[in-house]
């Protein structure tokens, strides 16, 4: 053959990184190994180097094609299992090193945590809102009820408020059939504090907090 493997090699990565302005993702390693093969199987002693290198050339593309996507593949996996690492490495990428930018950069990232903290407490009260039309719906007439019950229990912007009405309303007419009812003006007139205890259990059983906390 009419060329060394170390020209073939070289050619070849040539054309891999289009002349070193991407990288190259198989290793060189396996480069020279495959050349080990194709040569003797391909190349005659009359073989040009760019013959040579046009027929081979499809096969290492397809193998560097391969490291390409078992690269992404992989770095699309470890962002998945390891999401607070990229977030912390993603806020270390911003960081500026001068300090007018980086202060301005602190108070952009500060108002847009306030707009998302204000869209979720703006979504929680349209929460309570519309838990309240469904229990209104359902036909419980006791205001006080309602805003004291749609205040104890936990809401947030991805609530089932059916769900939470159904449960309610489970609740109240459980209490109707328990309680006797108050006589205006009496001292226990009103939502009696025992109709809270299923609500207050099933907070202390999420936040994990024990009797007698």
């Amino acid at each position: 053959m009419k060329f060394t493997k170390e020209q073939a090699f070289e050619k070849l990565k040539a054309i891999l990184t289009n002349d070193g302005k991407k990288p190259l993702r198989m290793s060189e390693q396996s480069i020279n190994k495959q050349l080990d093969t194709l040569m003797p199987l391909i190349a005659s002693d009359e073989t040009e180097l760019d013959d040579f290198v046009e027929k081979v050339k499809p096969s290492f593309e397809t193998m560097n094609g391969n490291a390409e996507k078992d690269r992404s593949d992989f770095i699309e996996d470890w962002k998945k299992k390891h999401p607070e690492q990229q977030q912390q490495q993603q806020q270390q990428q911003t960081k500026s090193d001068n300090p007018e930018v980086q202060a301005l950069m602190d108070r952009v990232a500060e108002l847009e945590k306030d707009k998302k903290e204000n869209a979720t407490k703006a979504a929680i009260a349209a929460k309570k809102s519309e838990l309240l039309t469904k229990l209104k719906e359902k036909g419980i007439t006791d205001k006080d009820w309602c805003n004291a019950m749609v205040n104890e229990i936990s809401l947030d912007e991805n609530t089932d408020v059916d769900a939470k009405a159904t449960n309610l309303l489970n609740l109240y007419n459980k209490n109707k059939s328990t309680y006797t009812p108050k006589t205006p003006g009496s001292p226990s007139a009103g939502v009696d504090k025992d109709e809270f205890e299923d609500v207050r259990d099933a907070r202390k059983q999420e936040l994990g907090i024990k009797d007698g906390q």
